[in-house]
């Protein structure tokens, strides 16, 4: 599907067939968003019924950072979120991880 992500994301969640689970899955892909339209995503994918799962820099996702155990907060690493709550540093695109 082609289209802006933050735009389209509620549509096509809506797409989903009944009873399953909707995961969203994204990995090094916010950071080519300005800090606004990240956090409309941010909005927009708490709101669905849906597991949200996210590998982007430390800095990326708002409100991440915070939530990271200290000492965590900064390095080159990603950082693996399921539904905004940090699971794992990982570089970049899943090559490594290191859970929390």
């Amino acid at each position: 599907m082609r289209g802006d992500l933050v735009e389209e994301l509620p549509a096509l969640a809506a797409q989903a067939p009944p009873g399953v689970t909707l995961v969203v899955f994204h990995s090094a892909v916010l950071a080519y968003l300005p800090l606004a339209a990240r956090e409309r995503f941010v909005e927009s994918v708490t709101s669905l019924d849906a597991t949200w799962i996210s590998n982007e820099g430390v800095h990326v996702v708002p409100g991440l950072a915070a939530r990271l155990p200290e000492g965590e907060d900064s390095g080159a690493e990603f950082v693996l979120a399921v539904d905004g709550r940090p699971v794992a540093r990982t570089q970049p695109h899943g090559r490594s991880l290191r859970w929390l």
